[in-house]
């Protein structure tokens, strides 16, 4: 059985706080697991079936924050390897490693801005819509809040 990635049970990627892409790879800034914590998750740019994130919690920034003394970069390139591992991805000069941590440091900041994940949806407006035949369809537009 196959998972849609953007619909895992723990990171729903149909509801994020912003999206950005570097080449090869897209950031997104969601929430992760029952607690709803503030995350980024890297995922290939041209996702296959079988895609895994690389997911970082709010909660584990500081071990990807270059100026923090306590970072674990060891452990960063690690966890990068088992992404590359699962994604399929190649590595063979360490500038595609170095790709991520680019990705992952520039929006470490706006991680710790991500605010609580919406819960609540509210009908914004309703549309209707005439077709050829003249069948009118509703529809509501909602939004989370």
């Amino acid at each position: 059985m196959t998972q849609d990635i953007h619909n895992l049970p723990d990171l729903d990627l149909t509801m994020t706080h912003f999206v950005h892409e570097l080449g090869e790879f897209t950031l997104y800034g969601s929430w992760y697991g029952d607690q709803r914590r503030p995350c980024l998750a890297v995922l290939p740019t041209r996702m296959t079936e079988g895609s895994l994130p690389l997911v970082i919690l709010v909660d584990d920034a500081w071990k990807w924050n270059p100026d923090d003394p306590d970072a674990q970069p060891a452990n960063n390139r690690r966890q990068i390897g088992q992404f590359f591992y699962v994604n399929r991805i190649s590595d063979p000069n360490g500038f595609t490693a170095m790709n991520v941590v680019s990705l992952i440091h520039s929006r470490l900041g706006d991680l710790l801005f991500i605010p609580p994940k919406p819960t609540n949806r509210v009908v914004v407006a309703d549309a209707l819509r005439t077709d050829e035949s003249g069948k009118v369809i509703h529809m509501e537009v909602s939004r989370n809040v």
